[in-house]
């Protein structure tokens, strides 16, 4: 089983030098694509996150209903 997911890296430099790293994934979106959470009435996305990384042409926020009215 193949399984992806986006990965937040935060880090901080010091002049040219990197002083610290700290790399987050969403738990959600871990444990929804392997069966241990069901998105059941939960704002949680598996595998469309990773791919609207790779492609700015899919939709955002389609898990927000109020999103839809507000999108350009």
């Amino acid at each position: 089983m193949q399984v992806a997911i986006p990965l937040l890296a935060m880090v901080k430099c010091r002049g040219d030098k990197r002083y610290h790293e700290h790399i987050d994934a969403h738990q959600a979106s871990v444990l929804m694509p392997i069966g241990l959470l069901d998105p059941k009435d939960l704002p949680v996305a598996g595998g469309e996150a990773g791919k609207k990384l790779l492609d700015d042409t899919l939709p955002s926020n389609t898990l927000m209903a109020c999103c839809k009215t507000s999108a350009g």
